[in-house]
């Protein structure tokens, strides 16, 4: 292809891109009272591409309002948050065992593979019920899991003394009391246990509850990325009645090329940090940066930058 060609294609790929951007002023902003801004899109002509299509569906299993509710697409999950630092937030049923009268049990699995998607590390294992066993499937490097045992903490004497009355080295914490009730309040094993996820972009994982357990009673486990304490962890039925947590996901740009990052006039942080350095940033109305994280299929993230706040990923969408 000659340089020529080269050229009038690029020319090509921006004006279908601002056109594009053009038609997103009259796509619908909301759904079910949730912000959807670009690259997400409701409608044809909306969104950057299918990975960021926003559906707005009345038939969502795990929606009980009677109003429609935002879902992404390419996954089939129902969506109560975008963030255009680089995160959505969607629902996602929960692995039980033993909890329902017909006996039915669910495993979950969430599979992103072949989407800018993946699973935020801000998540945890939660697994809940007497004698509880239960562990992530298909993630990498390494096994994750927790047991939850049965019964209430026993303390001895010393014990409650000591978390009573906290001390350092130069004499009491004032923040003692609530430091004790804190832990008290947090999944620790009894009733309720938690684990961490491995970093990484991890892309496809399950949650399962081992079957070898002979305790019976509803036994619940789920990754999300809520704060799960001893009160509300531990009641499993309720748990089960709701049906889903919220698991967060992270997500990147992807596009073929680059004419996307292109047409949005925004630096790479190496050129805005070298810019800073010569004279302020903001004298040439740098406001926004994109940063790419492959030389093959171009995964890109944008931001604003320093004193400008709004849409990086519409063009001028970078307010000061």
């Amino acid at each position: 292809m000659s340089a020529y060609n080269t050229y009038f294609l690029w020319i090509l790929c921006s004006l279908l891109l601002l056109l594009n951007l053009d038609s997103a002023d009259s796509c619908p902003k909301k759904c079910g009272g949730i912000h959807i801004p670009h690259p997400f899109g409701i409608g044809k002509g909306c969104y950057l591409n299918p990975w960021y299509e926003i559906k707005c569906d009345h038939n969502t299993s795990l929606s009980v309002s009677k109003k429609p509710v935002p879902v992404l697409a390419v996954v089939d999950k129902e969506v109560v948050g975008i963030y255009l630092e680089g995160s959505i937030i969607i629902k996602n049923r929960i692995t039980s065992k033993g909890c329902s009268s017909d006996g039915e049990d669910f495993e979950s699995l969430l599979n992103l593979t072949g989407t800018p998607f993946y699973l935020s590390p801000s998540n945890t294992l939660i697994a809940a019920g007497c004698d509880n066993t239960a562990s992530l499937t298909n993630i990498e490097p390494s096994m994750v899991g927790c047991k939850s045992r049965c019964g209430k903490k026993n303390h001895t004497p010393t014990q409650d003394f000591l978390e009573g009355e906290c001390f350092t080295d130069y004499g009491s914490d004032e923040n003692c009391t609530e430091k004790s009730i804190a832990k008290e309040k947090f999944c620790s094993g009894i009733g309720c246990c938690e684990a961490s996820i491995p970093g990484g972009r991890q892309q496809i994982v399950g949650v399962r509850i081992d079957n070898s357990t002979t305790a019976k009673g509803c036994k619940v486990a789920f990754l999300t990325d809520e704060n799960y304490l001893l009160a509300n962890g531990s009641d499993t039925q309720r748990i089960h009645a709701k049906g889903y947590v919220t698991v967060m996901l992270g997500w990147f740009i992807r596009m073929p090329n680059s004419s996307f990052f292109d047409s949005l006039g925004c630096l790479t942080t190496k050129k805005y940090n070298i810019a800073k350095q010569i004279e302020h940033a903001t004298t040439f109305g740098i406001d926004c940066t994109c940063d790419y994280y492959s030389s093959f299929s171009t995964y890109g993230r944008c931001e604003c930058t320093e004193g400008y706040r709004g849409n990086p990923y519409v063009s001028g969408g970078c307010k000061g």
